[in-house]
């Protein structure tokens, strides 16, 4: 009879806790809106722009489709 324990799994199944553990505490602050990104404020005399480019005037350049 084989009376050796067996270890190669042991390594695999903490392995697996370990990044279960990373995974659900990962989500848990995601949901809980935990990370966001700190946004810069521009550089002083930056000029920002709100208005809005020009991919939204592609759309008049489209065809329509007739069936």
């Amino acid at each position: 009879m084989n009376n050796k324990p067996q270890r190669g799994n042991i390594g695999i199944i903490l392995l697996f806790a370990i990044a279960l553990i990373a995974v659900g505490t990962g989500a848990y602050f995601y949901g809980k809106g935990g990370f966001s990104l700190k946004q810069t404020p521009p550089a002083p005399g930056a000029q920002v722009s709100t208005t809005p480019t020009q991919a939204s005037d592609q759309a008049t350049e489209w065809k329509t489709y007739t069936n």
